[in-house]
């Protein structure tokens, strides 16, 4: 509940003008619950940014180990995917991340460092498996950025949707299927950046 709530005020307000005394009354519990807790403000607002990225890092199921790197690959979109737009997601989410990388607190290196990092090398490292040659750095980083910005377009742009695809209804089926494109449409980009016969950008 006192999560909950302060990732309204939060995402209405910004870090800065949200105040303790705001978020406890709203949620009915005492302020000293916060100290308790979260130790102070900024250690709320870092556990309500870890609620936003899912509490944590994305891991491929044991079972992955036997898979080809291309159905490693489409796993991990799928549960990034999940992570980011599943239905039941606070909607509050969406607004508060947007805030946070526009106008960045000191909680934002916590939250890189211990999730953020870890997933992206991740990634990083099933690109490269699906590449199956070796690709300059560069290149490695730029498709890895294109398939996670690809994800996070799904997140980021909500709030247009109703407008530009107004059926659109983020249950299960339809996330597959939305991961399933930007698996499909990633692997394509990345086997033809590995290809010999396409030039280095």
């Amino acid at each position: 509940m006192l999560i909950s709530v302060a990732g309204e005020i939060f995402a209405e307000r910004g870090y800065e003008a949200a105040t303790i005394k705001r978020i406890t009354d709203r949620a009915g519990v005492n302020v000293a619950s916060v100290n308790y807790y979260f130790r102070d403000k900024l250690g709320l607002y870092t556990e309500v940014l870890r609620v936003c990225l899912h509490n944590g890092r994305l891991a491929l199921p044991p079972d992955s180990a036997g898979l080809s790197p291309e159905e490693r690959l489409t796993r991990y979109i799928h549960s990034f995917m999940t992570s980011l737009v599943a239905a039941g997601r606070p909607s509050w989410c969406g607004r508060l991340m947007i805030l946070e990388l526009a106008q960045p607190t000191p909680a934002l290196p916590h939250v890189i460092e211990e999730i953020i990092r870890p997933n992206f090398l991740l990634l990083r490292q099933l690109v490269s498996d699906v590449a199956g040659a070796p690709l300059e750095d560069e290149t490695l980083g730029l498709l890895t950025h294109s398939i996670h910005a690809q994800c996070v377009h799904w997140k980021v742009s909500r709030s247009i949707f109703p407008y530009l695809w107004p059926d659109l209804r983020f249950d299960e089926a339809q996330v597959r299927r939305i991961a399933g494109h930007v698996a499909a449409f990633s692997i394509a980009g990345i086997r033809a950046m590995a290809s010999p016969e396409v030039p280095a950008p």
